[in-house]
């Protein structure tokens, strides 16, 4: 048989405030009843002092089930600490989303200079499209890639690549990036 200890008033209160100041087993609430703390598991049966094995219980609800067990009470949870939890998830989904615009922001500005840079070397309209140079920016720094488009430049002018497309020149352009990227790693 379990030894009783006596929980500390500032258990007692712990479990009292999760618990809405209200027995778990029938709903009294003081003054009407005189709260008491009960075992889930009873002292008699092993259970101890801990703050889950203990729920709020009125006098009457608590002697009268002795050491049985009254069902699965589990102690209601904290409110304030599911509360703080929602709102710090809330604050981190908040930051992420402005972080993701900043982000394609960012993204945005770098695919319109890397589009300029294009226009500017190549002298024409046709561009790489967004997807293209989002996978450069992915994959190389920005100065590789504006260095690449720009190291293009006479081959392509030249034609020494036989006729080019407009995907031969973007495949070309890309090829070029990788080698400056590569060379930068290796040097």
């Amino acid at each position: 048989m379990g030894k009783r200890k006596s929980a500390s008033k500032s258990l007692r209160f712990d479990v009292f405030n999760r618990d809405g100041f209200t027995c778990q087993y029938c709903g009294r609430t003081p003054p009407d009843t005189v709260l008491e703390l009960d075992h889930l598991v009873a002292v008699a049966n092993g259970g101890d002092n801990e703050e889950l094995n203990l729920v709020t219980a009125c006098a009457d609800c608590n002697r009268g089930k002795a050491a049985k067990v009254l069902g699965a009470i589990k102690p209601s949870p904290d409110a304030d600490l599911k509360r703080l939890k929602i709102e710090q998830e809330t604050a981190e989904y908040k930051r992420y989303l402005e972080a993701a615009v900043r982000r394609d922001e960012q993204v945005a500005l770098l695919v319109e200079r890397i589009q300029c840079c294009w226009q500017d070397n190549f002298t024409m309209d046709t561009v790489p499209s967004e997807p293209v140079c989002k996978t450069w920016i992915n994959r190389y720094a920005m100065e590789s890639i504006e260095a690449g488009i720009i190291a293009s430049v006479p081959t392509v002018h030249r034609g020494q690549i036989g006729t080019w497309n407009f995907s031969a020149m973007i495949r070309y352009v890309s090829a070029v990036i990788r080698n400056i990227e590569q060379g930068e790693n290796d040097g």
